[in-house]
């Protein structure tokens, strides 16, 4: 890695981990751990071996992040399942304690799942304080349409498993058209 890599990546690892301290403080900890989840994979993504380049972290983080981890399991348990939140908060303590290694991207993506389902998890939660106004609106211009004014899909359940549904109407379309084209080259 290139010093300003570096140099990069241990910027970010301590805004990252003093994103982590508030959240352990914050009487709302999703937000500042959404911006320690943030910076950190942009830190991880600077440089992969983290636990060299920033040693004392290594020894705080696991810590840090353990301490943390109930009380955001606990704020979004309704929409998201706490063993995902403590597994992606394991990835993320490993981003900062341990070696590059063949596990090194999936790390990087289980954190970042948990990130866009606490991005998520925030929005939604502003609409629903907010009372979702444009919804409202929408449902109010279109009474008569059964179409249009419908809720979206309500989000994964904590109890539901987390495949998506399947749509064999547009597999089927697909495979129809693909072999279509098939048979004319």
């Amino acid at each position: 890695m290139s010093i300003e890599n570096q140099t990069d990546a241990i910027q970010l690892v301590e805004e990252s981990m003093g994103h982590f301290r508030d959240a352990v403080t914050a009487a709302e900890p999703v937000i500042p751990m959404a911006h320690a989840l943030d910076t950190l994979m942009r830190a991880s993504t600077a440089d992969a071996d983290l636990a060299s380049l920033a040693p004392d972290v290594a020894r705080e983080a696991p810590g840090l992040i353990s301490a943390i981890a109930p009380r955001v399991a606990e704020a979004v348990a309704a929409s998201i399942a706490p063993d995902r939140v403590y597994f992606a908060l394991g990835a993320a303590s490993a981003l900062l304690t341990v070696q590059p290694n063949a596990f090194h991207v999936d790390r990087l993506l289980y954190v970042g799942l948990l990130l866009a389902n606490l991005r998520g998890f925030l929005c939604r939660s502003e609409l629903d304080r907010r009372g979702d106004p444009l919804m409202k609106n929408i449902r109010e211009e279109h009474a008569g349409d059964p179409a249009v004014g419908q809720s979206p899909a309500k989000p994964l359940d904590a109890s539901e498993p987390s495949t998506p549904p399947a749509m064999p109407d547009a597999i089927e379309r697909w495979e129809r058209d693909t072999n279509d084209l098939r048979r004319v080259q």
